[in-house]
């Protein structure tokens, strides 16, 4: 591959991961929104809707994980087996 490639697939990957930061500043602003809920001591199906909200963040947050774990496996593959152009390591240091 030459260097146009190589770049952009390294944007791929900034964009992949800047849109997963986003989702997890959601899930964070998601979870203090509930916690509110919760910590209001509100009975009944608040806390029914609560607890749903709860398990849709859990699962979407360890989608995230598993998202930055396969993207941090390929990064290092790029790093550790293939053929980086001379200098491009050190442009994202």
């Amino acid at each position: 591959m030459d260097g146009n490639a190589y770049e952009l697939l390294l944007d791929l990957f900034e964009t992949k991961i800047e849109q997963l930061a986003d989702e997890i500043e959601n899930i964070y602003s998601d979870l203090e929104e509930l916690s509110r809920v919760i910590m209001e001591g509100h009975q009944g199906d608040e806390y029914d809707e609560a607890l749903s909200t709860l398990a849709e963040l859990e699962d979407i947050g360890w989608k995230v994980r598993l998202c930055l774990m396969d993207t941090q496996r390929a990064l290092n593959f790029l790093v550790r087996k293939a053929r980086l152009p001379g200098g491009q390591l050190e442009q994202g240091a």
